[in-house]
């Protein structure tokens, strides 16, 4: 009897925290967007028609401290389901700045936009490319 009120415990949760996934939509997506917990002040701007901005504050060139400076970034992206795969996993938002291409698994949870890396993708480890959480 308790290994049922467990296993039922275990399934609700997992059912109600899959329940507050939000599918990604364009409206959702553009927009600013800070990186949660970096310290260069990561963010990225959708515009809704395919471009991002990326941009964070310089602190360090050459290893020297520098007076801080914005600097940003032009991509593109793509959101559509399917997007981009890395053999079986599949990302619904494809990113492409400079020589970087990254493939996520992305989604909202209340307001926090999450973005999961889809692994394997990047042959490189690029902090763009990594798994983050973002808030307006």
């Amino acid at each position: 009897m308790l290994k049922a009120i467990l296993v039922s415990c275990i399934l609700s949760t997992a059912f109600a925290s899959h329940a507050q996934l939000q599918p990604l939509t364009e409206a959702t997506l553009t927009g600013t967007w800070q990186v949660s917990g970096s310290k260069s002040n990561e963010a990225l701007t959708f515009s809704g028609k395919n471009d991002f901005v990326y941009s964070y504050v310089q602190k360090k060139k050459d290893g020297k401290d520098i007076p801080p400076t914005t600097q940003k970034s032009d991509g593109a992206y793509r959101l559509i389901a399917g997007a981009c795969s890395a053999g079986q996993a599949q990302g619904n938002l494809w990113m492409v700045k400079e020589s970087n291409r990254c493939c996520f698994s992305a989604y909202t949870m209340g307001t926090t936009l999450v973005l999961d890396e889809v692994r394997g993708s990047s042959i490189y480890t690029m902090p763009l490319c990594e798994s983050k959480t973002l808030k307006r």
